[in-house]
């Protein structure tokens, strides 16, 4: 089986796809695609830290951001997704992190990507602008 990465013992990630913990019986451990509430059906099982059961069927698309990113002269960096500017000012425990639209405060827009990594896995784009 291919390799996979397991970050702080619940989320791992397996091509370029990211999973969550569901269920665990240690050896056991049984992973969710991270869209799993948006209906995706893909799951791993491990056992030792081997893949036993894996249906990779993904309803969705995780697209790469690489080349959309922006470093600032301060060393921030800027998202650019879908003719906007995106920032973040942070990034949970789990690696994951939200950018906001640039416009937030000036324009008071609400559109926000959700990032695990390089990989979008939550998108809303209702710009107010």
């Amino acid at each position: 089986m291919s390799n996979f990465c397991v970050i702080k013992n619940s989320v791992l990630e397996y091509g370029n796809n990211t999973y969550y913990c569901k269920r665990r019986d240690r050896p056991r451990i049984q992973w969710y695609c991270r869209n799993r509430m948006k209906g995706c059906p893909a799951f791993i099982i491990t056992y030792n830290n081997n893949i036993i059961n894996i249906e990779d069927d993904h309803n969705h698309f995780l697209e790469q951001l690489s080349e959309y990113f922006i470093q600032l002269s301060s060393g921030r960096h800027l998202l650019c997704y879908g003719g906007h500017t995106f920032s973040s000012n942070s990034k949970n425990l789990e690696g994951s992190s939200t950018w906001y639209c640039s416009r937030r405060k000036s324009r008071s827009c609400r559109a926000s990507i959700k990032v695990y990594g390089r990989n979008v896995y939550s998108y809303s784009g209702n710009h107010s602008h």
